[in-house]
């Protein structure tokens, strides 16, 4: 007998929600939709933002392959001694003993190469990681960052001829 008073309060209760449930399904229905209005809305303006040419970073980077090729190319032996330097120590000393690198032609083209991909690299690096500067990826940006990297090349250059020397 309590099975049945029990399974009809259960049924009273089920038939509140279903009135609840009605009656907010009604007054939903009254108000109106969010998703269509009777005027369309004009609330935006169009801006354009000046698109640059990017024609100038592929040509970079073409001419910064082609010397890696040239350099490859040419230059073999002394490509893959520079390459294996920085893993094992000994070709290292290899370099070091078969001459200067920065009076070679190898070195030169190497030097270009680094003038060409540091600054590029660092220009898109600072674009990317600090974005609420808006900042664009021009030529003045890449040159800018090739001027710092030669000056500090420069200064490397100077540190070690003078710690050589004492």
């Amino acid at each position: 007998m309590q099975v049945d008073s029990s399974f009809n309060t259960i049924n009273d209760s089920l038939a509140l929600a279903d009135i609840a449930v009605s009656l907010d399904s009604t007054s939903v229905s009254r108000k109106p939709s969010s998703f269509i209005t009777e005027s369309p809305v004009n609330d935006f303006t169009v801006s354009t933002k000046e698109k640059h040419s990017g024609d100038w970073v592929t040509l970079l980077l073409l001419i910064g392959f082609i010397l890696l090729a040239i350099s490859k190319f040419l230059f073999r032996k002394r490509f893959s001694e520079l390459f294996k330097a920085f893993w094992a120590r000994n070709y290292s000393n290899q370099l070091m003993r078969d001459g200067n690198i920065f009076k070679e032609q190898f070195g030169l083209a190497m030097f270009l190469l680094y003038l060409i991909s540091i600054p590029l690299f660092f220009s898109l690096s600072v674009i990317y990681l600090f974005p609420k500067y808006e900042l664009e990826l021009n030529f003045l940006l890449v040159l800018l960052f090739a001027l710092l990297s030669l000056i500090l090349w420069a200064y490397r250059i100077l540190f070690v001829k003078i710690t050589s020397v004492i």
